[in-house]
């Protein structure tokens, strides 16, 4: 699957590199652009068009993180929960087996079965 990626992305790469060579002349040239609300007039400052595009790739790449940025902190918050009651049974596991060396005894578990 590391290969599959690795290959993947190379082809992606190498795609994005052909676009833009392809396109140089229109990636780079000054583009300005204009909104018109009412009485309200903006206009922004010449720049080139692949500099928009980097910056809405940028600006999309952050929102997804701090989209997803939440999930990720509560999966570790649970492993971390798993991660302390797996000590915790283990620990308790281990003094019940000293408990049962020391003590001679073997404890029996009983088992019912339900009909349903």
């Amino acid at each position: 699957m590391r290969l599959f990626k690795g290959i993947l992305a190379g082809i992606v790469v190498a795609f994005f590199m052909l676009f833009v060579l392809q396109n140089s002349d229109v990636l780079l040239g000054d583009v300005t652009f204009q909104l018109s609300l009412f009485n309200l007039k903006y206009k922004t400052i010449p720049f080139p068009l692949g500099g928009y595009f980097i910056a809405f790739f940028l600006a999309g790449y952050l929102l997804a993180f701090l989209i997803t940025f939440s999930e990720r902190m509560r999966v570790i918050r649970e492993k971390r929960r798993i991660r302390l009651e797996t000590k915790v049974l283990e620990k308790r596991e281990k003094k019940e087996k000293e408990s049962e060396s020391s003590s001679g005894t073997v404890s029996v578990t009983t088992v019912r079965k339900f009909h349903g």
